[in-house]
């Protein structure tokens, strides 16, 4: 081999920084994803605007265009604070746009990732 040579090596991102999986209430008649706070703190709001993330941090919230990387076709969702809770919720047609069209189930893995404007979701394992 020759030593002159350089030898680079590219390592994969996963580009789906917010993982879960689903719970009952993710997939029964909510109608409504649960995030943990520190998730959409994190992955979210460090790249979105301020306007609009004082607005998710309320319970009005802000709608939003998810991105199904399974099939790639658009969604629109709201994202805002869940009043019982400390965490957010991605809601408005949930259960109808995800739930219901893929047929996800409680214990299937997902994944969320943020580009600064919209969602991309991901079905990443089917329990």
């Amino acid at each position: 081999m020759d030593s002159s040579s350089d030898l680079a090596l590219t390592l994969y991102k996963d580009p789906w920084n917010i993982k879960k999986v689903l719970t009952t209430s993710d997939v029964d008649g909510s109608s409504r994803l649960l995030l943990s706070s520190k998730a959409v703190e994190k992955y979210v709001f460090s790249s979105m605007d301020e306007n609009n993330a004082r607005l998710c941090r309320t319970g009005r919230g802000k709608e939003f265009v998810v991105w199904d990387a399974d099939d790639s076709s658009p969604h629109k969702l709201f994202l805002k604070k869940w009043a019982n809770t400390k965490s957010f919720v991605l809601t408005s047609n949930w259960k109808k746009n995800f739930v219901t069209r893929k047929g996800l189930k409680r214990g299937d893995k997902i994944g969320l990732a943020w580009d600064g404007a919209k969602f991309y979701f991901k079905l990443l394992n089917r329990n």
